[in-house]
């Protein structure tokens, strides 16, 4: 620890300025915040797994004495002229000591494929990470505003990255001589982010509002690419443009014969450049080669003279999942197993783009050989994800496709399944500036289902629109779905408007965390033309929310889809009425309202145990209905659910007829992996 005490001293002196006092003290204690907690002159460290995060948290906290210490920023309003600015000092010693280190992948442990990934790449991908799912906030954002996820992956690591960014386009030198003019004019002064930019500015005799102005203070995204390179005798030409939200200054490598030959800078400016490089013949052309840059997709960044589309990167086939690398077209698989009723046993692979961080495009295809239909069923999906500058966090166009086996009244094995196409456009709404409690989206989704049956018949088309809303607290979560669903077959058309409300509050908080959940559903078929034999069960609305057969948009996969009897029959889905009971009581094309109340029981150690009730009114074309349903539940997470009925009123009762108690329990299983909309909250537990 003294010999890194040392060190770090003399680094962040060499870059910021000298250090005015005359010791600095690491000490083992019992408090900390995190790894570490800094104090003028102390630091305060708690346990380290290892040597070198023993010597990274040494390095940050003893690095805030020139920040916040001896130039007086304030965290609290502009955290990151202190931990930011800290977090760029402490990528640059570990890049300095240990040039060739491999944290990462050591964190990692070898597993997957995330090879050769240093310290900086921590913060490189995470800020990636989160700003491709739309949920990265500005850097200039007050600390008591910013969301857990931001605090640690923009205040830190996104302001280490854009300032190494700076330091790269200026150079070591130039930069630090204007570290040290920021430091020699403010220490003791307490700056604000428009002084370091004046300083900065005067002294670099660069104009950086790309840094300050769109960088800092919005959440814009860099994103760099090399459109064309033109040789010549004499030369050669290369064309860069800006695809992102900002303009700034892109650098160009330049590679022959194996060696960096040439390096040329951009000004801020113009989207599209041409810049004159001195080499004749290169190799390969690369944007930021080093990733000093932090430019959220690298799969548009490199020229290579060798290949024959010299701007694809080689394909490279790797098990299940790794890091997407700047310099390859990653291709992911994994063998898979599956089955169900009908198709029986299924064997096959799935292939998929899905690394990290994640691409603009992404695919994934996973054919598998049916046992039971004796030919190929699956299922995949394709989609782009873009970051509009306002109205939307990300947009999101795709399509995914799905074909099983779903009948079997057919004489021929691969007749009666059913091939979807559901195309879709998912928005998450609302300004990436504020990332607090309330959150809201929108879903746009079609679909068209055929059904095989010795030629290509289409059943039906429609599409739904769904606007979802969310209130979220550590012990308050309030959920509104407002949907409308259209279906149109060859004998007959459906319109429905659904209204669903959840609200879960968490009354154990210590040991055990438990939750009780009461849900509202509301719902209308407003517009119904059948044909008077026409079958409308499947478009109609049930207490026990949707089976197989009633799942119109293919939202869910069902082991028994087209089951009437059986244990699969008892497999439905948590909506519609939200009944947790197995029969068809209920179903109506009318209108429904329901309130379903579900607890958690506060029993150590088993968590997945609670408790439901369920009431509901129905009209079913004559008259109306109401029906209570009791009992016990099991739930795993959100996957998995079993419910037990103990006391049910008598007509939701008389409806099971002659059914065994077995017969009664109701299952939930959802395995549907297609177009879901990825939450932050969801990736950190």
């Amino acid at each position: 620890p003294e010999k890194i005490r040392e060190l770090a001293s003399k680094g962040y002196s060499l870059w910021n300025g000298d250090y005015p006092y005359n010791q600095v003290t690491a000490v083992d204690g019992t408090i900390s915040a995190g790894g570490g907690m800094e104090y003028p002159n102390v630091t305060v460290i708690g346990n380290a797994s290892n040597k070198v995060e023993l010597e990274v948290v040494i390095v940050h906290e003893v690095g805030h004495n020139w920040f916040y210490g001896i130039l007086g920023t304030n965290e609290r309003v502009h955290g990151w002229m202190d931990e930011g600015l800290n977090t760029l000092n402490e990528m640059r010693y570990i890049q300095t000591k240990y040039p060739n280190n491999t944290r990462l992948s050591d964190m990692v442990g070898g597993r997957f494929h995330f090879e050769g990934l240093n310290h900086q790449d921590m913060g490189d991908l995470s800020y990636r990470l989160i700003a491709h799912l739309g949920e990265d906030q500005p850097i200039e954002t007050h600390s008591a505003c910013f969301s857990p996820a931001n605090y640690g992956m923009i205040m830190y690591q996104k302001t280490g990255l854009v300032f190494h960014y700076l330091k790269d386009y200026l150079g070591d030198e130039l930069f630090d001589k204007c570290m040290h003019a920021y430091y020699d004019t403010w220490s003791f002064k307490h700056p604000q982010p428009e002084d370091l930019r004046a300083v900065l500015e005067k002294t670099s005799g660069k104009d950086l509002s790309w840094l300050f102005v769109d960088l800092i203070q919005t959440s814009n995204h860099v994103d760099c690419r090399i459109c064309s390179v033109k040789r010549a005798k004499s030369g050669s030409t290369v064309k860069v443009a800006n695809k992102g939200t900002i303009n700034g200054p892109i650098e160009i490598n330049v590679i022959k014969d194996g060696q960096l030959v040439e390096t040329k800078w951009t000004e801020p400016g113009d989207r599209s450049q041409k810049v004159a490089i001195e080499t004749s013949n290169p190799d390969l052309v690369v944007i930021d080669q080093n990733k000093q840059i932090p430019d959220l997709y690298r799969n548009n960044n490199t020229w290579d003279r060798s290949r024959f589309f010299k701007k694809v990167e080689p394909l490279k086939m790797e098990f299940l999942i790794g890091d997407n690398e700047q310099d390859r077209t990653n291709l992911f698989w994994t063998p898979i197993i599956a089955g169900n009723f009908y198709d029986k046993f299924m064997i096959g692979a799935a292939i998929h783009n899905n690394g990290v961080p994640f691409n603009k495009f992404q695919y994934l295809i996973a054919p598998m050989y049916s046992f039971g239909r004796q030919m190929v069923s699956g299922i995949s999906e394709f989609s782009y994800t873009t970051r509009p500058k306002k109205v939307f966090k990300t947009s999101r166009y795709g399509v995914s496709v799905k074909s099983f086996k779903n009948d079997t009244s057919f004489t021929t094995r691969q007749h009666g399944a059913f091939l979807v196409f559901s195309p879709y456009w998912h928005a998450k709404l609302g300004n990436r500036k504020s990332a607090g409690p309330f959150s809201h989206d929108l879903l746009v989704q079609g679909v068209s289902n055929y059904t095989i049956t010795g030629t290509l018949d289409q059943n039906y088309y429609g599409g739904f629109v769904k606007y979802g809303a969310e209130l979220s607290y550590p012990d308050h979560k309030l959920n509104i779905q407002l949907r409308n669903d259209f279906i149109e077959a060859s004998d007959l058309t459906m319109s429905r408007v659904t209204l669903e409300s959840t609200y879960r509050y968490r009354y154990a908080r210590q040991k055990m965390k438990r939750w009780v959940e009461v849900r509202g559903f509301i719902g209308s078929i407003y517009h119904l033309n059948d044909d008077p034999n026409a079958y409308t069960d499947p478009i109609a609305m049930s207490l026990g929310g949707t089976d197989g057969q009633q799942d119109l948009f293919f939202e869910n996969y069902y082991f028994g889809r087209g089951n009437f009897d059986g244990i699969w029959s008892q497999q439905r889905d948590e909506n519609m009425g939200g009944f947790k009971t197995s029969s068809w009581y209920g179903t109506t094309t009318n209108w429904m309202a329901t309130a379903n109340f579900y607890m958690d029981l506060p029993i150590p150690k088993m968590g997945f145990i609670g408790v439901f009730a369920d009431y509901g009114a129905f009209h079913n074309g004559v008259s109306v209905n109401s029906a209570i349903n009791t009992g016990f539940g099991l739930r795993l997470g959100k996957v998995f659910g079993l419910y037990l009925p103990v006391w049910m009123s008598k007509q939701l009762n008389d409806s099971f007829e002659n059914a065994s108690y077995a017969e009664k329990i109701r299952f939930t299983l959802k395995l549907n992996p297609m177009n879901k909309p990825i939450k932050l909250s969801s990736l950190l537990g």
